[in-house]
């Protein structure tokens, strides 16, 4: 099955539409893609088990991707700058401007997600996965407050 995606409901993209694609020469030819914040996204929804970032479960998506990012080694996407290439890690902040993305990739219980999770990883117990996965919904919580409150003045 292939993987459909759209970002028509997008706020960010809506308000940015230039924001989307990126452009560069390659072997002579002009090529395009999906930016990597967006297209790390779109794929990342496979691993994490939800299809669609809303507002209702942009916390579970963070954090599920945080626990990738703890256990597996997983990052957004590399920057190189001529010299160095350094790791862009997902934050609150790209989750909320993707609020809207959908895929085709269907919905996964928290409950089967950790079990999936904890499966591949004989270390990790049941009851700390979903410590951790509490965690890091608050940690997005209290980080997206904290930007509001900046944004706001308070």
């Amino acid at each position: 099955m292939s993987l459909n995606w759209s970002t028509e409901e997008v706020k960010f993209f809506k308000d940015n539409p230039d924001k989307l694609w990126v452009t560069w020469q390659e072997n002579g030819k002009e090529v395009s893609d999906v930016n990597a914040e967006t297209k790390s996204l779109i794929f990342g929804s496979i691993s994490v088990g939800i299809g669609n970032i809303t507002e209702t479960n942009c916390s579970e998506w963070y954090a599920r991707w945080k626990m990738y990012e703890r256990f597996d080694d997983f990052f957004l996407y590399s920057k190189f700058d001529g010299v160095n290439t350094s790791r862009v890690y997902l934050s609150p902040e790209v989750i909320t401007k993707h609020i809207n993305l959908s895929t085709n990739v269907g919905y996964e219980s928290s409950t089967n997600w950790i079990k999936r999770f904890v499966k591949r990883r004989p270390s990790l117990s049941l009851s700390d996965a979903k410590g951790l996965l509490f965690y890091y919904k608050f940690e997005f919580k209290e980080m997206t407050q904290k930007e509001e409150e900046k944004v706001n003045g308070n």
